[in-house]
This record gives C-alpha cells, structure tokens and sequence, in this order.
C-alpha cells in the first residue's frame, strides 16, 4: 500500500514540478510547460510563470501552489506538457505530455 498525503477542503498545498529525461545540457529553465492538476471532476492549470522557482545548488526547482478549494475531493493527477528543445524534430521542438499521480487526496 502507497503512502497518500490528505488534504482537506479548503487548504493551500504546494506541489513540486519535475521533468524528467531532459536532453543533455536542457534544464527546466531552458523548457516551456504548463501543468494541469485535476481532482473531482475539476482542474486548475498552472503555467510555468505562475509557479514558484526555488535556486538550488543542484538548479532550479518549480513548485505549484494550489488551493484544495478549487479542486474537488479524491485523488490529485497532474499533467504537464512541455516543449523541449530536440534537433531530431523538423521544428527542433519537442511537446511531450506526461501524466502523473501526486500521491496527494483531497478529502
């Protein structure tokens, strides 16, 4: 059994960003995205300015602030869908949507 964290309705809650598989030398920074967090039947979309940029020693972190309040109650998935700088791609970009659970409930 997966650990969930629960929230409950209404709360402010921070979810961390992460794109995963980057080329080589492409970090977060260099990437444009946009985050989708859905629950209930209900969704907020977040794009990449409206998230919290935390400076590391290992590079920039994006954090999501939400509101439980704008979401409805169960479980919450995002969607991030990025546009990522790829020459194998006619255009050099390339837009890959992935879908994730946050391990989080809103109760």
């Amino acid at each position: 059994m997966r650990t969930r964290f629960q929230v409950v309705q209404p709360a402010h809650f921070k979810l961390e960003v992460v794109l995963r598989d980057l080329p080589e030398g492409i970090s977060m920074d260099n990437v444009d995205f946009s985050c989708v967090f859905s629950s209930g039947g209900k969704s907020v979309t977040k794009s990449k300015t409206d998230l919290h940029v935390v400076a590391t020693d290992a590079g920039n972190r994006y954090i999501a602030p939400l509101n439980s309040g704008l979401l409805g109650k169960g479980d919450v998935t995002m969607i991030v869908t990025a546009n990522i700088p790829d020459e194998a791609f006619d255009n050099g970009m390339r837009k890959d949507i992935d879908m994730c659970d946050t391990k989080v409930t809103i109760v």
